[in-house]
């Protein structure tokens, strides 16, 4: 009889375990808890003596893998870019006269790279494999970043996290120009946190934010968040606006060159210049799309003063606004409109739940992430003092702070301007090393409590 019971109580869990299972599979979570257990587990066990190397590798191997498995059609911007890249190679430049590089030079930048690379090995696939190689040091910048803050396991843990984000991986399969670009901006993070402010490391800061602002216009962010950030730690003004200058006006001086080249090529009239600075905002203020890219503003792209007045009639609708941001909080940070990135069109039904279950654990893996960085934020706070008052050109490895003062800035400009899912792309970076730091937290709260159990 005490068989048959034991027996009657396993069938009940198993039961009960396999609705559990099934249910937090589709959601998400089950595989976003397994994938944290199974790293941190990974981390503890298994010693590795080179683990960047090891690091660099397995993003790697694993994004190259992605990427041969899975085709994903060039299209959208994309596309225009690449086509670009074609004409560009056989010695055609009239695209550069073009109304959609005529309103946002920016992206030349992008079409020149292209080129370039084609002109070795014309063929996408080289494109995304170059995609997988930036990726891959991103990933490796990643941890470097955080082994200034945090131990050696939760840098393991958290970027190993990061190298198996399902969205960046998927993003190489496109031809995206953020890797290069956020790869050459985060090894410029780097030289900044070098032993000492040296010129020649903020030279070098800037000249990498400012070739990664050529391929993609994000520069701007980070150099509001370097001088934010010294006047934070440096506590002198003389030192601040000296080191800012120094990065600001390297970053400017290879932008600037690069947009000059353009014009006296006869490329282009503007360089890399944004001629539609409304655009963005039309955009980010659709309430109908919730800041969304849509056709429907389409309509208004060829006349600047008609944008101004329907982007001046979006904004003075107040009542709709927090609505707007609440839902453009959602797109750019939870990643709740991620189903619109993928392609679904002429899948089989088990394909497309599969699909579905991986933008579930994309979404629950990544509010697990947020969630770590709140708790490091509220670690940080906690800290009394720690921002020194020395003013002298020392080292301010405040690094949590820097990405605390990014992760603002990206915020607040995407409050406005529009909105997508792959966006996130580089705010991401913050968000990581900040959950890298509640990570730390959590397992030195948990050892400390649990110690005497």
């Amino acid at each position: 009889m005490e068989k048959l019971t034991k027996l009657f109580w396993f069938v009940c869990l198993f039961v009960v375990g396999v609705m559990i299972s099934i249910v937090t599979l589709e959601n998400g979570l089950l595989l976003s808890v397994l994938s944290f257990l199974l790293v941190f587990l990974f981390t503890k066990k298994v010693e590795i003596k080179n683990f960047s190397v090891f690091l660099f590798l397995f993003s790697l191997i694993t994004r190259i893998i992605a990427v041969l498995l899975v085709e994903i059609p060039i299209q959208s911007d994309y596309y225009i870019m690449y086509d670009a890249a074609i004409s560009a190679i056989n010695g055609d430049f009239s695209f550069g006269k073009s109304f959609y590089f005529s309103n946002w030079g920016y992206q030349l930048g992008h079409v020149f790279y292209q080129a370039f690379m084609l002109k070795i090995f014309n063929n996408v696939l080289f494109l995304k494999i170059l995609n997988c190689v930036y990726s891959s040091v991103i990933v490796l910048f990643v941890y470097l970043l955080l082994k200034k803050m945090v131990s050696e396991n939760s840098s393991r843990v958290m970027s190993l996290i990061y190298s198996i984000s399902l969205y960046p991986i998927y993003l190489n399969m496109t031809l995206s120009n953020q890797q290069l670009s956020l790869m050459l901006i985060l090894i410029g993070i780097y030289f900044l946190f070098c032993k000492k402010y040296k010129f020649i490391h903020l030279m070098i800061a800037g000249l990498l934010i400012g070739l990664g602002n050529i391929e993609r216009p994000e520069g701007i962010v980070y150099l509001l968040t370097i001088f934010i950030y010294y006047v934070f730690t440096l506590k002198n003004v003389k030192l601040t606006l000296k080191n800012t200058a120094i990065v600001v006006i390297s970053s400017l001086l290879i932008t600037n060159l690069a947009s000059f080249a353009l014009v006296k090529s006869g490329v282009s009239e503007i360089g890399l210049k944004n001629t539609n600075s409304y655009w963005k905002f039309l955009l980010g203020f659709n309430y109908e799309y919730n800041g969304k890219n849509n056709a429907e503003d389409d309509q208004y792209g060829d006349s600047l003063e008609k944008e101004k007045e329907v982007l001046v009639e979006r904004i003075t609708d107040v009542k709709r606004i927090p609505r707007l941001f609440y839902n453009k909080i959602r797109i750019q940070w939870l990643y709740s409109d991620l189903e619109f990135s993928f392609p679904t069109n002429n899948i089989s039904q088990f394909l497309n739940k599969i699909m579905q279950i991986a933008m579930n654990y994309i979404k629950v893996i990544n509010s697990l992430v947020i969630v770590l960085a709140f708790i490091g934020i509220f670690a940080q706070t906690r800290q009394k003092n720690r921002i020194t008052n020395d003013s002298t050109n020392s080292p301010q490895h405040y690094i949590d702070l820097f990405f605390m003062i990014n992760l603002l800035i990206y915020f607040g400009v995407y409050l406005l301007i529009e909105v997508n899912a792959r966006y996130y792309y580089n705010p991401q970076i913050a968000v990581i090393i900040l959950g890298g730091i509640g990570l730390e937290y959590v397992v030195n709260w948990i050892e400390k409590h649990c110690r005497g159990v």
